[in-house]
């Protein structure tokens, strides 16, 4: 359900700048990818990943919650540039 109005709130307001645009687009991005693992693996979750570059290991981390993370900060930060600053 939230899903559905993040998409909703996303397309009916234009007024966003990129950045938002960007996080909010990200947020949705990974909520749904959650939403699709979950449906097609009877409740499950299967998109971990792992990253290694020689001698240097990520972990195992699920990418859909990278991106809502990620996405999170990114939109708090960008909404926070829009605070007045006092002086």
């Amino acid at each position: 359900m939230l899903l559905l109005i993040g998409c909703t709130l996303l397309f009916r307001y234009q007024q966003l700048s990129l950045a938002q645009l960007i996080a909010s687009s990200l947020i949705l991005a990974g909520g749904t990818g959650n939403l699709i693992d979950r449906l097609s693996n009877n409740g499950g979750v299967i998109d971990f990943v792992a990253i290694e570059l020689g001698p240097l290991s990520t972990g195992i981390f699920n990418f859909a919650d990278l991106c809502i993370l990620g996405g999170g900060f990114y939109l708090g930060y960008s909404l926070t540039r829009l605070l007045p600053t006092s002086r």
